[in-house]
């Protein structure tokens, strides 16, 4: 075996990269394997990191943020209000994600992690960010037409 460090794709977040992760290879067969004594921070941060993040949502941030949630996707799409074959859209990248059910998983990943409490200003900063209003029809989304 060859212990060294190395950049690896994490397959929880698709879009993340762990560098210099510590890496054990065999020299003959080329199996592997890894360690992370700190994994649990790692992911606080990763999920932190995604819910702050300027932009919508992408397929496989709802899933790992799902996944920091420990919820299935029944269980998510009923808390969000939404409904599983939505839900598995979202995560497949066939529809993007509402703008409430985008800030309101944020909000429930928040209120997972723990820590300092989130004032509302910072959701108003990613929703004004994110998701500037769109007219539909002479009214903003979300309005009543008149």
């Amino acid at each position: 075996m060859r212990a060294a460090g190395e950049n690896i794709r994490w397959d929880a977040l698709p879009s993340a990269v762990i560098v210099g992760a510590e890496v054990a290879r065999c020299t003959a067969c080329g199996a592997h394997g890894m360690t992370f004594p700190a994994l649990s921070k790692l992911v606080d941060l990763a999920a932190r990191t995604v819910v702050s993040k300027q932009g919508r949502l992408s397929g496989g941030e709802v899933r790992f943020l799902r996944s920091i949630l420990d919820l299935d996707g029944g269980e998510l799409a009923e808390a969000l209000g939404s409904n599983p074959s939505t839900l598995s859209r979202w995560e497949h990248d066939r529809q993007p994600i509402g703008r409430h059910a985008d800030l309101f998983l944020r909000a429930l990943v928040l209120l997972q992690l723990g820590g300092e409490p989130t004032p509302a200003t910072y959701f108003q900063r990613i929703a004004k960010g994110i998701f500037p209003a769109q007219r539909q029809h002479g009214a903003y989304a979300g309005e009543p037409v008149r």
